[in-house]
């Protein structure tokens, strides 16, 4: 799922730059918060026995997967503006933050239903 989001933001920005685009540290910021919820899954997984991490894992995974279709796709086809490009930026800091909080919130809700 991360790289479905993952590939979704590089072709969204090449579509931005009207296709004239090469790779620059801009691409490597909006790529960023995939690599680290993908490293936080996997530690996280590591890490706890009871099965919950992984469960919040997939579920962290997934609702960054939408929220990134609903903020990319939003921005490039439903109010295109010439501010439209400023996501690139705002969206990868709220995964880099929201992301692990809410992966951490899971595995929390997931192994107290569990009673572990």
């Amino acid at each position: 799922m991360l790289a479905v989001a993952a590939l979704m933001t590089v072709v969204l920005m090449a579509r931005a730059a009207l296709w004239n685009w090469r790779p620059n540290p801009f691409v490597g910021w909006a790529l960023f918060p995939y690599a680290l919820l993908a490293g936080y899954v996997f530690l996280r997984g590591r890490t706890d026995r009871s099965g919950s991490a992984n469960k919040a894992g997939l579920w962290v995974c997934f609702l960054a997967l939408l929220f990134t279709a609903w903020c990319y796709l939003g921005a490039s086809f439903g109010h295109v503006s010439s501010t439209s490009a400023l996501v690139f930026l705002v969206v990868p800091l709220y995964l880099s933050i929201g992301g692990p909080v809410l992966g951490e919130i899971l595995v929390r809700v997931f192994a107290a239903r569990s009673g572990r």
